[in-house]
């Protein structure tokens, strides 16, 4: 009959929702001196690591005792630690669109040996993905495709810790503080998936990003936009 369908027939892939999950990082950079300074101040605390009971950590100081950041002569932005989920939709056979929410850590670390001062910086930030997926080949269990997209990311907050060194003592200085506006970037990647069971697969994703200029805290991503 004209109606008759094969019932071992095989279903077309590649529609229908996915979950995903992810985790990456990237290079490491080292620069001169260039680096914003901590907007809010209001929340510095003054610890004496040598003499413990002159410890005056419920103390309120001055904006002039934490050192701007472009005052230390060697810098050191090390990789993001960046992981997430995010889900998958079939827009066809071959074409998909993803999103989801992704965590990023930034670490930066800062010395000054002329002053026997170093400071380190930690940024959080929480970002939303959007990328479209184009699956160009696929033999057996692997697949092979190509994505592009933009994220859009909040930072969640920003630490400054900073030691100054006078003779036997350590005066280090915390300052918490929140991180004002967005970051946007661009990402183009390629990847290839291998089907480890029915419903898992694996990925391997390298990924090319833009960063741009959104007037952020100091990090690897202003000092390498790309």
């Amino acid at each position: 009959a004209d109606d008759w369908t094969d019932p071992l027939a095989k279903k077309k892939a590649g529609r229908g929702w996915e979950l995903l999950a992810m985790a990456g990082s990237s290079g490491n950079t080292g620069t001169g001196m260039d680096a914003n300074v901590f907007s809010d101040l209001s929340d510095v605390y003054y610890f004496n690591y040598v003499n413990p009971e002159l410890d005056l950590s419920e103390s309120k100081l001055s904006q002039n005792y934490v050192l701007p950041l472009d005052s230390y002569n060697e810098q050191n932005h090390f990789a993001p630690i960046t992981a997430g989920a995010a889900i998958s939709f079939g827009l066809t056979d071959k074409l998909s669109i993803e999103t989801g929410l992704n965590y990023s850590y930034l670490l930066s670390t800062y010395e000054n040996t002329s002053n026997n001062s170093d400071a380190r910086t930690h940024l959080h930030y929480l970002g939303i993905p959007l990328r479209l997926s184009f699956r160009y080949a696929q033999a057996n269990k692997w697949q092979f495709y190509v994505s592009g997209g933009a994220t859009l990311e909040k930072g969640l907050w920003q630490l400054l810790v900073q030691n100054q060194r006078y003779t036997n003592q350590v005066y280090t200085t915390r300052v918490k503080d929140n991180i004002d506006g967005v970051q946007w970037s661009l990402q183009a990647s390629t990847g290839v998936g291998y089907r480890l069971f029915k419903n898992t697969s694996l990925y391997f994703e390298p990924k090319v990003a833009w960063y741009f200029d959104n007037n952020q805290p100091t990090s690897i991503r202003t000092e390498r936009q790309l």
